[in-house]
Parts: C-alpha cells; sequence; structure tokens
C-alpha cells in the first residue's frame, strides 16, 4: 500500500476520528446517560464522563469536514458525476446492503433481534426502516449525502466562499443555535416550546453544513487563523461542551451532546485546521526514501494504516463491543479505568478483525469499502 499520493494531515485527522468515535461509544457503553444515573456521580466524576463523551464526539465532525474538504472542490462535470457514483456510490451501497444483512444475523444469532424478520430486513435495505445498532444511523446518512454530493460540488466549483456566507450563516443559526436555546430554556423550566420551522433539507441538512464548512476550508477561509488561536478556540469551546451537558443535568435536563450544537461545530473546524498545519516531518522522513516512495516514521504509518481501515473498523467495533460488553461490565474497578479497557480492547480487536476480513479474497474490500 503506497502512501506518495495521500496527504498526510488528513490521514491523522481519521485516525483520531475513529479513535474518538470507538471512544464515545465505549463511555456510552459504561455510563448511563440519564438524570437518576448522573446525579448519582461526583462532580469530577460527572466532568471525566462528559469529557470522554464530547472527545467522541468530534469523531463525526472531522469525518464530514473531510468529505466535504476532499470531494466538493473538484471539477465536477458529467462525467465525473457518473463516474463517481459507478465507482464510489455504487459499492458504498453495496457495502452498506451487506451490513445490514450482516448485522441482521448477528442481532438474531446473539439474542438481541428484539423484532428482526426478513420483511423487516427488506425495509432497512429499502432505508425505510432502522438497523437495532447504534452506530448504523451514520451509514445511510453518508449513502445518502454521496448521492448528491457531487451535484453540490458543481454548484460550488466557481463560487467564492464569501458569497455563501450570509446564507451559510441564516442556517446555522437555526441549525446549530436555536438547539442550543431550545435545552437551555428546558433545563431553567421555562414553558416556551420552541421548535426550528426553517426547512434546510436542500443544503443537505445538519449534515450539508458540515460538508460545506469542509470546502470553505479547503478554499482556505481558516488559513488566516494561527495555530495558537486555534487550539485555544478548541479548547475553549471543548470545555464550553463539557459544561453545557454537565449544567443542563445537573438543572435535571438530559442533554447529550449533538452535532446540532453550535459549540461542537466550531470545535470540530478548529480540531480540522489544527490538523492541516501538523508538520510535513511529522509523517515523513525527509531525505529517505524506500521502494522509491518517501520513507515514513513510524507516526506516519500508524496513522495511514488507522485512517485506511478507518471505515472499516466503523463497521465492525460496534458488534465487537456488544459481545465484549458483558465482560467488561463484570470488571472490578472504577468507571474511567472501566471505559478506558472497554476502548483499547474494543478498538484493537475490532482493527485486527477489519485487517483479517480485507484479506478475504474478492470480497474483503468491497465488504470494507476500503479504496
Amino acid at each position: 500500500m503506497g502512501t506518495s499520493h495521500r496527504i498526510h494531515w488528513l490521514d491523522a485527522a481519521r485516525a483520531f476520528a475513529i479513535i474518538s468515535v470507538v471512544m464515545c461509544h465505549s463511555v456510552e457503553s459504561v455510563y448511563t446517560f440519564d438524570v437518576e444515573s448522573i446525579g448519582t456521580l461526583s462532580l469530577a466524576s460527572r466532568i471525566i464522563a462528559f469529557c470522554g463523551f464530547t472527545f467522541g464526539r468530534i469523531g463525526v465532525p472531522l469525518f464530514l469536514l473531510m468529505t466535504g474538504y476532499l470531494l466538493l472542490d473538484r471539477d465536477w462535470d458529467s462525467d465525473a458525476m457518473m463516474t463517481f457514483w459507478k465507482r464510489r456510490w455504487l459499492p458504498l451501497l453495496l457495502c452498506v446492503e451487506s451490513w445490514i444483512v450482516l448485522y441482521s444475523v448477528f442481532l438474531y444469532a446473539t439474542g438481541g433481534a428484539g423484532n428482526i424478520s426478513v420483511p423487516k430486513v427488506i425495509r432497512c435495505m429499502l432505508f425505510v426502516d432502522g438497523v437495532d445498532m447504534g452506530h448504523f444511523w451514520y451509514v445511510p446518512m453518508i449513502v445518502g449525502l454521496y448521492l448528491f454530493l457531487p451535484i453540490m460540488g458543481a454548484a460550488l466549483r466557481h463560487i467564492d466562499p464569501r458569497t455563501i456566507a450570509v446564507p451559510l450563516v441564516v442556517l446555522g443559526i437555526f441549525a446549530f443555535v436555536v438547539p442550543i436555546v431550545i435545552h437551555v430554556f428546558a433545563a431553567l423550566k421555562i414553558p416556551i416550546e420552541l421548535a426550528v420551522r426553517l426547512d434546510f433539507g436542500y443544503s443537505g441538512g445538519v449534515y450539508g453544513i458540515y460538508l460545506l464548512c469542509g470546502w470553505c476550508a479547503k478554499r482556505g477561509v481558516f488559513k488566516k487563523y494561527t495555530v495558537p488561536v486555534l487550539a485555544l478556540t478548541a479548547l475553549i469551546l471543548f470545555v464550553g461542551c463539557v459544561e453545557f451537558q454537565v449544567w443542563c443535568y445537573g438543572n435535571g435536563h438530559a442533554y447529550n451532546i449533538w452535532y446540532t450544537n453550535a459549540l461542537l461545530l466550531l470545535c470540530g473546524i478548529s480540531a480540522f485546521e489544527l490538523f492541516s498545519r501538523l508538520p510535513y516531518h511529522l509523517f515523513v522522513n525527509q531525505g529517505r526514501h524506500k521502494n522509491g516512495e518517501p520513507d515514513s516514521t513510524l507516526f506516519g504509518r500508524i496513522c495511514y494504516l488507522l485512517s485506511y481501515y478507518s471505515f472499516a473498523i466503523y463497521l465492525v467495533h460496534f458488534p465487537i463491543q456488544i459481545l465484549l460488553r458483558p465482560y467488561i461490565e463484570q470488571i472490578p474497578t472504577i468507571m474511567p479505568v472501566q471505559t478506558t479497557i472497554a476502548f483499547c480492547s474494543v478498538f484493537v480487536s475490532s482493527a485486527l478483525v477489519s485487517w483479517v476480513l480485507s484479506k478475504i479474497p474478492l470480497l474483503g474490500k468491497p465488504l470494507l469499502y476500503l479504496k
């Protein structure tokens, strides 16, 4: 697997993203996020729980920002669109359909099937019903975004980012600020019901806005901000995310930060831009070559491998977590240590399973959507 054609800092960002996603689900497997359960924890324990959970929530924004960065700023014409749909979207669709069947078989075999049946599996494959896997919501969302992504890219091809600043800010307020206000009102017991009525589905919805922000990053919109400013901003926003959740729970309102939160959006953008500033020598031993390609550092090789297998790890980690959870729950230790054990065991197992599956002749790479 050659690495000379890859953007090294994107490999690092993708590796970080998949680590954070697995951490998010590891935290959820140990802690029970409801008002009563969180209320039994000390303030320090709550902060630790929400720090781990918020760290985990940064993964999806990074994945979406990367998608916008890589795919929107291209020369999209009719031929390019048809090629993309044939070589990227259709294999993704087939991969997803395969995993819907595999997940259904897994749930049936492990006794977690619930109301699983052939008609339900067919409905899931038609995307009119959901698979009972907590991580699976992301996959149909990506299938939908990929379907219209080339059209969005073609529309943006000759547009200056400043041109869409006003609509992007307006959509951002309704998509990311109003939800915060709603939860503030709920936590303060203010009897005012708010609901966003503005329809911004044509932009790809909340997740389409993440793609647009990735496109803005590709166009250099955030380059004027220095590394110290970005790092401080990311840290402040991260702390803000944690404290907002702690405050909501403290007021008897259960709120687990979601991708409609402006603080998380801006934290993700800051982190993404920070990754773009990572120095080249972190990934490549300058002046040294191996087999005609630049010789990667250990850090560069690890980032490359985790990046290459990131989607595969995403696909397999949740069933592995379900299998390991009963054993991890029996470990007599404090919750932060239990979370660490859960993360390490699930992540390493998922990476190994992904590697083994990728070696299946003809089927491995398509099944895991390895490119």
